[in-house]
């Protein structure tokens, strides 16, 4: 019984050493490099200043996404589509060696895009992949939007190796567009990172968090409708339909429903050119007060369209209605430093404060579109220089004139056939 026992143990512990094998040299390959994970992160321009936002040191660990105290996580939303180049800058940190890592890394930092350029050209440094970060989810082990994965040596000609990560654009199907001087500083890693909770502990996942700040407006206006070939003020207009496109190479691109406000705006087609039945094309809807706006969903600097594709019951869709134009301007002031503003249908757009309509827009409901419906009777009967008759006139109108004139001739003709009969009736009682 003891030989099977001996021999039952030599088995499992000979099974144990084969599948120890593999994970001994996936452990290996694993300490052989590193995988740098980007968390990229966006903040608007008018939510930044650096009074209110503190700056994130990278550590190389991940932050706790549930977390209500790192600014780069709850004061910016996450970017998909950014794009880096990542270069070995190994050999060069060499040669600058009187420099601790964090000087370096702060050094690169600071460098302008103009002198990365200059930099890699002059020194030759080797461009070694590229990244452009991606909503990947967030189950096992993904980390939901503006991820960017490389994996890259943890050494290169047998020196800890240097990286530096550079970003050149965003991709254009973002929406975002972002300018050079709002892209990430240039981000320099070098190897080896610690756990700050382990100093002994070698980081195989590095976590990195780049921020941008990006320019971007949020348009809206206001619907109103009013009778056809008049100039009234109107009334708003509640319920009507529409969506959002823009002309690229010649194509309309329509808005899409999985849009985000998180940075991110995709643009296609509309499937057999009808938005409206299109459930992939986003919908915007005219609220109480006529206001249509896109519902905090930011835009880049561009010319857009509202299309309006449902209008209520009595009112007209005009071709003017079907291409209601929306003009961003490049920046928040033009060359002479003068305010720029968003413009709609050619009227000039209050920004909004806070993410709200400010009070005067309200108040005049601009910039105003207007939807047209055929004059009823009712209009009909109203005069068409009604405004232009004095204050409390007294004088009726002429159907009024009409009217009474015939009432009054019944009246007397009433009267003269009872006085006749009256009289009739009298004689004969005499």
């Amino acid at each position: 019984m003891s030989r099977k026992i001996v021999n039952l143990v030599g088995v499992i512990l000979a099974t144990l050493s084969f599948l120890c094998i593999p994970l001994t040299i996936a452990q290996a390959q694993t300490n052989d490099e590193v995988e740098i994970i980007l968390h990229k992160r966006i903040i608007r321009d008018v939510d930044y200043s650096q009074e209110n936002f503190e700056m994130y040191e990278n550590d190389g660990k991940e932050i706790d996404k549930n977390t209500t105290e790192v600014d780069v996580i709850t004061q910016t939303t996450p970017l998909n589509g950014a794009k880096f180049q990542v270069y070995d800058l190994t050999e060069y940190y060499g040669k600058t060696n009187a420099e601790t890592a964090k000087q370096f890394v702060q050094t690169m930092a600071n460098y302008s895009f103009q002198q990365i350029n200059n930099l890699v050209e002059k020194e030759g440094i080797p461009l070694v992949g590229t990244i452009q970060t991606q909503n990947e989810g967030e189950v096992n082990g993904k980390y939901g939007g503006g991820i960017g994965r490389i994996h890259l040596p943890r050494k290169s000609n047998n020196q800890d190796a240097v990286y530096l990560f550079v970003e050149q654009d965003t991709d254009t199907g973002s929406g975002t567009n972002l300018a050079k001087d709002t892209l990430t500083t240039p981000l320099a890693v070098v190897l080896p990172i610690m756990d700050p909770m382990d100093a002994t502990n070698e980081l195989q996942e590095i976590h990195l968090y780049p921020k941008n700040i990006g320019y971007l407006r949020d348009p809206y206006f206001f619907k109103y409708g009013r009778t056809k070939g008049t100039n009234e003020e109107g009334t708003p207009i509640a319920g009507a339909k529409f969506v959002l496109y823009k002309i690229e190479n010649g194509e309309k691109l329509y808005l899409t429903a999985d849009s985000t406000k998180s940075f991110n705006s995709k643009w296609e087609k509309a499937k057999n050119n009808e938005p409206l039945t299109d459930e992939n094309i986003r919908k915007y809807q005219s609220k109480d007060n006529g206001l249509v706006d896109t519902d905090g969903l930011l835009l880049a600097p561009n010319t857009y369209y509202f299309e309006e594709v449902q209008s209520v019951e009595g009112y007209e869709i005009n071709e003017a209605s079907k291409q209601i134009e929306v003009k961003i301007p490049a920046s928040w002031v033009d060359d002479e430093g003068n305010e720029t503003f968003v413009t709609v249908a050619g009227q000039k757009m209050l920004e909004l404060l806070s993410g709200k309509v400010p009070e005067e827009a309200e108040e005049s409901a601009t910039p105003r579109i207007y939807n047209e419906r055929q004059a009823t009777t009712k209009d009909s009967e109203e005069p068409a220089n009604m405004g232009n008759k004095p204050p409390f006139s007294k004088f009726p109108q002429t159907g009024a004139v009409k009217t009474g004139a015939f009432l009054f001739g019944v009246m007397i003709l009433l009267g003269v056939w009872y006085y006749l009969r009256r009289k009739k009736t009298t004689k004969k009682d005499l």
